[in-house]
C-alpha cells in the first residue's frame, strides 16, 4: 500500500501548507490516516479546509470512498486497487477482554501486528455510572464468595476476596477523584496484496489475541462499514447507517491507570510488550512497562539496590501486587525487616491473598533443610520432563548448610578435610538408613499395603539425627586425631540440637523418661542430655509450611524472620533461603511453555554475606532459578554489598548475583558508593551522578535491552500496603480512625 500512503502524504502536506492557520481534525488515537484515490485530486486542489469538509457532506458515501476497482461484495473482506496491485483488507473489532485487562499491555501485540492499522474510540464514563457498575460487580463477587464458602473452596475464596478488595479500592479512588473510567472500542484492519497471506496473517492475529485473552470478531457481511469506521475521517462522513452500526459494536471499560498506557504501541523509551506499569520515563514522560519474564531477557533475575528511604521497598511491594494480581506470579519472600509489629511484606502478602509464616524463637513453625526432593530433566527434542533424584547433589548442598552453621560468624575459621569428610558421610548415611537410594525416585516414598492412594514421602532426617549419627560414627573410630576432630564437630553441632539423650560410649539413644530414670548406660558410660541454644533448625518441617510450599495456587508465601535476634538472623536467612531454593524454585517446570512465573524475593540479603558457605547457597539459588525458568529478586541497601568479597571464588562471590541479573533497579546511593558503581560495566558518569542525586522514588533501570531513568508512580490506594514510613503509617491510621 506504499503508493496510496505516499500519495496521501503529498496531498496532506500541500493542504497543510496552504492552510497554516488552520488545523485538520483527525480521528482519535488513529495511527495512520488514509485518503483514497478518488478524493486525492480534490484534496490537492482544495483552497481551504472548508472546501475539504464540503466534499464529505455533498458527495455520496460510496463515491467518496470508491477506490479504483473497489469490491465490497465478499462477506469476509474487501478488495481495491492500489496502483497496479490488488489489496485485500479484512476488518475486526474487539469482542471480549480478559478480566483485569490493562490497555497498553493487553493490546500491545495486536496494535503492533504487521500490516495492520487500528483505531480506538474513547468516551468518559460519568463517575456516578462508573461506581454503579462497579457496585454491581462487587455484589457479583460477594455472591461468588458465599458460593465458594458453602463448597469449602478456600483457595477460590482467597482469590475472590483479593478481587473484591481491589474493586473497593477503585471505587474509593473514583469517589475521591483520583481515578476515572472510560468506555472504548477497538477496530483493526489487516491488509495484504496476497489473499492466502492475508488468511494466514488473520489466523496469527487471532492467536495473538488469544495469547492476551482478547477475542476478535470479524465484521462479517459488513466489511465495508467496518473498514470505514476504522478510518480517521469517519467523524466527518457520518451517515445514518454508519452511526447506527457503530453502536452495535461492544464497548469496554478501562480506568485511567490502564489508559495512561494507551500510547505504548506507538513508541516508548522503555516498554515491554507485556508487564506492569511501574512509572514514567523522566526524560520523555512516557509510561514505563516492565516485565521480568520478557522473552528478550537472558534469565529473569533482578537486583534492586537503594539506601533507606529511597523508595526501594515501596517499588518492590508495588511489583508484588501488580504481578500477583494481573499476571499470576507466585511469590515466596524472605522478610527480614520489621514494620510495626511484623515483617515489612506482611501487608502486601495478605492484600494478594497470600499467607504469612512467622519463623522465630516463639514460633512453632519450622523448616527442615534436610528435606530433599526430586529434580526435573527436560528433553527439548521430545518436550518430555523426567523426575530425577540426585542424592549426591543433595548431600553436597546440605553439607554447605551444615558447614555454614558450624562456622557461624567465625569468618576466618576453616573446616578441616577430616570434618568435611565425616560430616558428608554422616549426612549420606542418614538417607541410606531410610532406604533412599541415588537415582531411585520411588525410594523417597513409603511402600506399604496400608497406603492405598497417593505418594507419602518418608520422614526426613533432622539436626538431632545428624548429631546421633556423628556420635555413632565416632564410637567406631580408632584414629586419635579423627576422634579429636569428631569432638570439635559434635560441640558445634550440639548448639543446634533441640533435645537428645545419648551415650557417647556406645551411641545408644534414650527418651527423656528413660534418661530421668537412669543416668548411666548399660555400657557403664554416662548418658548425656544434649540441649542446644539455637533451636530454629531442628525438627521436621511444619505441616502448614509443607502444604503451602506444595500448593502452587497460593499467590504469595512470606517467611517473616523479622523477629529473629540479630545474632541468629544470618543463619536463619541462610537455612530458609536454601529451603526455598530446594522446595520452591527447583520444582518449577524446565519446559518454558509449562513453567510457572515463580519469584523468590530476598530483602536485605547483604546481612548474610559474611559467611562464605552462606554466600555459596545464595548464589546457587540464583543459578537454580536460571535453570528452572524462575526469578530471584535480591534487595540490598548499596551496590557496595556485592563487591566486598570480589576476590572470592565465583561460587562464593556475590558479584555473581549482579552479573547474573537480567535487570537492575538502582535507587539513590551515597557519594561513598561511587567507586563501586563505577565497577558496573554498563554505567557511565551521567548514570552514576543521576543515581547519587536521585530523589525518593527515582531510579535507573538497567536491563539487557537498554536503560531508563524512571520515576516510580505510587497511587494513594497502594499506600495501604506499599508505605514504608512508620510515622506516616501511624498518621494514616489515626486519620482513618
Amino acid at each position: 500500500m506504499s503508493g496510496l500512503f505516499n500519495r496521501e502524504k503529498q496531498a496532506k502536506e500541500k493542504l497543510v501548507k496552504k492552510n497554516k492557520e488552520k488545523k485538520v481534525k483527525r480521528g482519535l488515537f488513529s495511527r495512520k490516516e488514509h485518503v483514497d484515490n478518488s478524493v486525492q485530486d480534490v484534496v490537492v486542489s482544495a483552497e481551504s479546509e472548508e472546501q475539504f469538509k464540503s466534499i464529505f457532506q455533498t458527495r455520496d458515501l460510496k463515491d467518496v470512498f470508491s477506490f479504483k476497482g473497489l469490491n465490497s461484495a465478499p462477506f469476509d473482506h474487501i478488495e481495491f486497487q492500489d496502483g497496479a496491485e490488488t489489496v485485500y483488507a479484512r476488518t475486526f473489532y474487539v469482542q471480549e477482554l480478559p478480566r483485569g485487562a490493562n490497555f497498553g499491555m493487553t493490546f500491545s501485540e495486536i496494535l503492533n501486528f504487521p500490516n495492520t492499522y487500528s483505531s480506538v474510540k474513547l468516551e468518559p464514563i460519568p463517575d456516578k455510572d462508573a461506581t454503579k457498575s462497579l457496585d454491581r460487580d462487587l455484589t457479583s463477587v460477594e455472591s461468588e464468595i458465599i458460593s465458594a464458602s458453602r463448597q469449602g473452596d478456600t483457595n477460590r475464596i482467597r482469590r475472590l476476596r483479593s478481587k473484591y478488595n481491589e474493586g473497593e479500592s477503585i471505587v474509593s479512588e473514583i469517589e475521591s477523584k483520583q481515578n476515572k473510567f472510560y468506555s472504548f472500542q477497538i477496530i483493526t484492519t489487516i491488509y495484504n496484496t496476497d489473499f492466502d497471506a492475508l488468511n494466514n496473517a488473520t489466523r496469527d492475529l487471532f492467536k495473538a489475541g488469544e495469547r492476551n485473552g482478547v477475542t476478535l470478531t470479524s465484521f462479517y457481511g459488513r466489511q465495508l462499514e467496518g473498514f470505514l469506521l476504522n478510518n480517521p475521517y469517519n467523524l466527518k462522513i457520518k451517515q445514518g447507517v454508519i452511526d447506527e452500526f457503530r453502536y452495535k459494536i461492544p464497548y469496554h471499560r478501562v480506568d485511567i491507570r490502564s489508559l495512561s498506557t494507551i500510547f505504548n504501541h506507538i513508541r516508548g523509551d522503555f516498554c515491554h510488550k507485556k508487564g506492569v506499569l511501574i512509572g514514567e520515563h523522566m526524560i520523555s514522560n512516557t509510561p514505563v512497562i516492565f516485565d521480568v519474564f520478557d522473552p528478550g531477557h537472558r534469565g529473569y533475575n533482578l537486583t534492586i539496590v537503594g539506601q533507606t528511604r529511597s523508595g526501594k521497598s515501596s517499588f518492590i511491594k508495588k511489583m508484588i501486587k501488580l504481578c500477583a494480581v494481573f499476571y499470576d506470579y507466585k511469590f515466596v519472600a524472605l522478610d527480614t525487616q520489621r514494620f510495626g509489629s511484623r515483617g515489612e511484606y506482611a501487608d502486601v502478602c495478605e492484600s494478594v491473598g497470600g499467607v504469612n509464616v512467622v519463623l522465630g524463637p516463639q514460633s512453632p513453625n519450622r523448616v527442615n533443610f534436610f528435606d530433599i526432593s526430586t529434580e526435573t530433566i527436560y528433553k527439548k527434542e521430545t518436550q518430555e520432563e523426567v523426575e530425577r533424584l540426585s542424592l549426591a547433589d543433595a548431600v553436597s548442598n546440605i553439607y554447605n548448610v551444615v558447614a555454614a552453621l558450624i562456622v557461624g560468624k567465625r569468618t576466618s575459621y576453616e573446616l578441616s578435610e577430616v570434618i568435611e569428610n565425616v560430616t558428608r558421610n554422616a549426612i549420606l548415611s542418614l538417607y541410606l538408613d531410610r532406604g533412599i537410594v541415588d537415582g531411585d525416585v520411588s525410594s523417597l516414598y513409603e511402600r506399604s499395603e496400608y497406603i492405598s492412594a497417593g505418594r507419602h514421602r518418608k520422614t526426613m532426617p533432622t539436626m538431632s539425627d545428624l548429631y546421633v549419627k556423628l556420635v555413632q560414627q565416632n564410637v567406631e573410630e580408632t584414629s586419635q586425631y579423627k576422634m579429636q576432630e569428631y569432638e570439635k564437630l559434635l560441640a558445634r553441632v550440639s548448639d543446634y540440637v533441640r533435645e537428645v539423650y545419648i551415650c557417647h560410649g556406645c551411641g545408644k539413644t534414650y527418651t527423656q523418661q528413660e534418661y530421668e530414670g537412669r543416668e548411666v548406660c548399660s555400657c557403664n558410660s554416662r548418658i548425656q542430655a544434649i540441649r542446644g541454644t539455637v533451636l530454629y533448625f531442628d525438627g521436621e518441617t511444619s505441616s502448614t509450611v509443607q502444604r503451602l510450599m506444595e500448593d502452587r495456587d497460593v499467590p504469595m508465601l512470606n517467611f517473616d524472620v523479622s523477629g529473629v535476634p540479630d545474632a541468629d538472623l544470618e543463619l536463619v536467612m541462610m537455612v530458609t533461603s536454601y529451603y526455598i531454593e530446594s522446595q520452591f524454585l527447583k520444582r518449577n517446570s524446565l519446559n518454558p511453555l509449562k513453567a510457572q512465573k515463580l519469584v523468590y524475593l530476598s530483602d536485605e540479603l547483604h546481612k548474610s554475606f559474611v559467611n562464605k558457605y552462606v554466600r555459596k547457597i545464595i548464589i546457587n539459588a540464583y543459578r537454580t532459578a536460571g535453570k528452572a525458568n524462575a526469578s530471584c529478586w535480591t534487595a540490598t541497601q548499596s551496590i557496595k554489598d556485592y563487591f566486598l568479597y570480589k576476590d572470592a571464588k565465583a561460587e562464593e562471590n556475590p558479584v555473581t548475583i549482579v552479573t547474573q541479573s537480567t535487570a537492575m533497579f538502582l535507587f539513590n546511593h551515597k557519594q561513598a558508593d561511587v567507586e563501586y558503581l563505577q565497577q558496573l560495566d554498563n554505567l557511565n558518569e551521567n548514570d552514576i551522578q543521576f543515581i547519587i542525586d536521585a530523589a525518593q522514588g527515582e531510579c535507573l533501570l538497567v536491563d539487557t535491552t537498554g536503560k531508563a531513568r524512571v520515576r516510580i508512580i505510587l497511587l494513594d490506594s497502594e499506600l495501604d500496603f506499599a508505605n514504608t514510613n512508620v510515622e506516616l503509617e501511624k498518621e494514616r491510621s489515626r486519620r482513618k480512625a
